[in-house]
């Protein structure tokens, strides 16, 4: 399974909750929340399908970004100790 960055800017209805628990579903609640507007999952899907499964869970005029994440290959700075230690292992 690989892991995706899901980033998304809610525009005018703001039902975070509702995309939330799409992601957590998708993710069969593998994932970390490294920051406010990004999801880091762990999933079977591609990135395509991932943005197609999400597009039900958002308004139309709302913005998702879904790429793939190399474990070899990010830093941070002031992250989370518990979400550098999930993208380590």
């Amino acid at each position: 399974m690989a892991l995706y960055s899901i980033t998304y800017d809610l525009v005018k209805n703001r039902d975070y909750e509702r995309l939330y628990k799409a992601i957590r579903s998708l993710s069969n609640n593998t994932y970390a929340k490294p920051t406010e507007s990004q999801w880091i999952v762990q999933s079977d899907k591609t990135a395509m399908q991932i943005v197609e499964f999400l597009r039900n869970h958002v308004d139309h005029d709302d913005v998702i970004f879904v790429i793939q994440v190399d474990r070899n290959s990010w830093a941070a700075l002031h992250m989370n100790k518990s979400v550098v230690n999930w993208l380590n292992n």
